[in-house]
């Protein structure tokens, strides 16, 4: 796991309860309430995982910024990093369709 991510899902999960042994998920006498109640697990995954590569993007896109240092003339230089590019493996963020 990035340490970005590692360090989002530590501050998350800092707030979230702990779990006990005894904690079981819901039983449910119905099929529908069951397969609902799935279906909202599944899309709370989706979007913690979209959150999480949001904080990502959002960290990717702040500039980096080298030590400051003191010119000929007397100005304070603070040097722009470049940008890293991701590697060749990389995944590209996708662009998810709007559900209304």
């Amino acid at each position: 796991m990035p340490a970005a991510f590692h360090l989002v899902a530590t501050l998350l999960l800092a707030q979230a309860p702990t779990v006990d042994a005894a904690d079981q998920p819901p039983s449910f006498l119905d099929p529908q309430s069951q397969e609902d109640w799935n279906h909202a697990q599944e899309l709370a995954r989706h979007g913690i995982d979209e959150l999480l590569r949001s904080f990502e993007l959002f960290k990717d896109s702040l500039p980096v910024y080298g030590a400051p240092y003191i010119d000929q003339n007397g100005n304070i230089v603070i040097p722009r990093q470049p940008r890293t590019t991701p590697s060749t493996g990389a995944p590209v963020p996708e662009r998810q369709p709007d559900h209304t």
